[in-house]
């Protein structure tokens, strides 16, 4: 926070930074964080659930891309053809 880096609060000028820091040091004064051990909490089946979840998600956003593309490959052919832009502006898309 208080470094020179590019990013920083303090490289940033943020007003306030000083009670921020006071805050933060506050906060890890109160006491120390203890990890939860989930999967003794709940069952493996409920634990492994949210993560096939996630991976389902992300194989379908990847099909969606793919069928997108698709798409894209032959929809650009007829803009091309049909409008007066130059063929550079469809690169883009």
């Amino acid at each position: 926070m208080l470094g020179p880096a590019k990013l920083s609060p303090s490289t940033r000028r943020i007003e306030d930074l000083a009670d921020r820091v006071k805050r933060l040091q506050a906060f890890e004064a109160w006491g120390q964080p203890e990890p939860l051990d989930i999967e003794s909490i709940i069952n493996s089946e409920q634990w492994a659930t949210p993560w096939r979840n996630l991976e389902a998600i992300i194989s379908l956003m990847r099909e969606a891309q793919a069928h997108a593309e698709k798409l894209r490959e032959r929809l650009i052919p007829s803009c091309i053809d049909k409008h007066p832009f130059h063929r550079s502006d469809f690169a883009r898309l």
